[in-house]
């Protein structure tokens, strides 16, 4: 027979016993919430001057990128991209404002450059203020913090001045990327943007990528030394002619820069897996602009909207993205910014028209637009496989059907209802007004930064 004292020994020690065990599910639950809601690393990989058409898994004939192949592999590559900019300093404001060239304004106008207006989003103060430790490795003077680039960024490494090949190469950018990985012993996860100068003129790979497909008993004019100075200035306005052996060598060493890219890459993703990162880290991999080899009589890039310098590669792999997938949505470098904000579960400002890339769209019918302010002032809009591109100055526009003409060799009359959207887009308001970037003053620094003047 049960007592008072025993029946009320047996309720506390029930209501114990309950307590106790719902305090383990919270605890639980909490902890297993934590594994699974943890904010992914993100690691977004910026390839200057690398056109999609040079690598394997967009259908290249040569093996110039098999890590960036298998990366394609285990994760989503995107078969329509359109770069919003044919050279780097308006491209790489897209990618990291969500905006487009006319309305976010950095550029080159008059002999004057804009940098990026700081009053404008940007993406890697939003992804510090939000808890991430952000870090930047850059190499190229148009990306410095003289262009208002290190915004956001705790840790901001940006070396190499424009034109000249004593920018930092590959290996280094990525053992410095590594330095930096390891010393940061903090919990958070990173943002890191690492960008990656080789494939930019001039084409001097290191051995023995120098020799992988270009002839070594080349000894014309258009080697590795080519494209300093005047060089392109020469050739794209006809004082200099190129002819087709050094065209080919020319393409040659831009195709063993890539392999070289590629093979570094290579060995920055296996560190990232030795660490145990892989499967928690969220990686984009894109190009800024591709490179011309006189399919339209220009070299280098920056002078016109043609394929060879919009179609660029967009990756992503790991953390939140299908394995295997190919998506044919028209995409751009405009979509890096809302992608890299919805993984880090913050919201996009209300004004973005990019998307998030890990989310396939079933209504494909996107416009995307582009611009350039080199030689002649052009703007493009491109949707599915039909671009118009409409020169401002001489008011003159044609179109290419991509699917039946991918080099953009056969010009069609242009589809009205797509060339007002080019008149639309170039009419665009700002949102941005950067100050002038001044040059000399920037140049200086950066040499005397790198020692060569006093």
């Amino acid at each position: 027979m049960k007592t008072p004292d025993t029946v009320s020994f047996l309720q506390n020690h029930i209501l114990t016993t309950k307590r106790v065990f719902l305090y383990l599910i919270l605890l639980v639950s909490i902890f297993s919430g934590c594994g699974s809601d943890r904010r992914p690393n993100v690691l977004l990989i910026l390839v200057d001057t690398v056109r999609s058409d040079h690598l394997g898994c967009y259908g290249y004939d040569r093996n110039t990128t098999p890590t960036l192949d298998s990366l394609a592999h285990s994760g989503t590559r995107f078969s329509r991209v359109m770069s919003g900019s044919p050279w780097t300093l308006p491209s790489m404001t897209t990618t990291f404002t969500g905006l487009p060239e006319r309305v976010h304004r950095a550029r080159l106008q008059n002999t004057t450059f804009y940098g990026v207006d700081p009053s404008l989003p940007f993406l890697p103060v939003m992804m510090n203020r939000a808890g991430y430790r952000t870090a930047a490795f850059f190499n190229v003077i148009y990306m410095s913090e003289h262009f208002g680039f290190h915004r956001g960024f705790e840790h901001f490494d940006c070396q190499g001045l424009v034109e000249l090949s004593n920018s930092r190469i590959a290996e280094t950018t990525v053992d410095d990327f590594l330095e930096w990985l390891d010393s940061d012993e903090d919990d958070a996860p990173f943002f890191a943007a690492v960008h990656f100068f080789d494939p930019h003129a001039t084409y001097d790979p290191p051995s023995p990528y120098d020799t992988m497909f270009a002839d070594p008993s080349y000894s014309g004019d258009f080697g590795k030394e080519w494209g300093i100075g005047n060089d392109m200035l020469e050739a794209n306005s006809g004082q200099i002619s190129i002819d087709a052996d050094g065209i080919a060598n020319l393409i040659n060493l831009y195709d063993g820069e890539l392999a070289y890219t590629d093979a570094e890459l290579g060995r920055l993703f296996a560190a990232l897996r030795a660490r145990d990162l892989g499967e928690e880290t969220l990686i984009i991999v894109i190009g800024d602009h591709g490179e011309e080899f006189g399919e339209h009589g220009k070299f280098t890039h920056g002078h016109s909207l043609h394929a060879e310098l919009l179609q660029v590669p967009i990756i992503l792999s790991g953390s939140g993205v299908v394995a295997g997938s190919v998506d044919s949505t028209l995409s751009g470098n405009i979509d890096v910014f809302p992608t890299i904000l919805a993984a880090a579960g913050l919201e996009s400002p209300d004004n973005l028209t990019g998307r998030d890339l890990r989310i396939s769209l079933s209504d494909n019918q996107r416009v995307l637009a582009a611009s350039g302010l080199g030689e002649s002032r052009e703007a493009c809009v491109r949707e599915l496989d039909s671009k118009v591109i409409w020169n401002v100055d001489s008011d003159s526009s044609y179109m290419y059907n991509q699917a039946l003409d991918p080099t953009e060799m056969l010009p069609l009359p242009a589809d009205s209802a797509l060339l007002d959207q080019v008149f639309a887009y170039w009419a665009s308001p700002p949102d941005g007004d950067p100050g002038p970037v001044p040059w000399t003053e920037a140049v200086e620094v950066e040499l005397r930064d790198l020692g060569y003047i006093k």
